[in-house]
């Protein structure tokens, strides 16, 4: 989900909100003035805040016993990424493990669909 801080000038701050709020950490009023000269002082690295990982909604669980199962996995992480519910890392994250479960069940034989 994006900021929806509006500036100044109309537009719409274009930043991911924070994991539980509407508004990323600059423009999140619950992070103090001095985490946010933190945030911008450590330019060219990446901070706690700005790298926090975030789900609009608890993720149900999946059954995912074959490959048909992990394709459907793949499917609704491309979709919640590309609809900003996930962030691209945690996408990544699912799309390794998936990977790695894939090759598991193809060497145990629960390939089936």
């Amino acid at each position: 989900m994006l900021c929806t801080f509006i500036k100044p000038d109309g537009s719409k701050c274009t930043a991911n909100a924070m994991h539980g709020s509407k508004f990323c950490c600059f423009h999140n009023p619950d992070v103090s003035e001095e985490e946010k000269n933190n945030i911008r002082s450590e330019a060219g690295s990446i901070s706690t805040a700005v790298r926090q990982e975030f789900i609009e909604y608890p993720l149900p669980e999946m059954k995912l016993e074959n490959n048909e199962d992990v394709a459907l996995l793949m499917a609704d992480t491309i979709n919640n990424m590309r609809a900003g519910k996930i962030s691209r890392r945690l996408g990544a994250s699912f799309t390794y493990m998936a990977f790695v479960l894939l090759l598991a069940l193809n060497n145990t034989g629960n390939n089936t669909e």
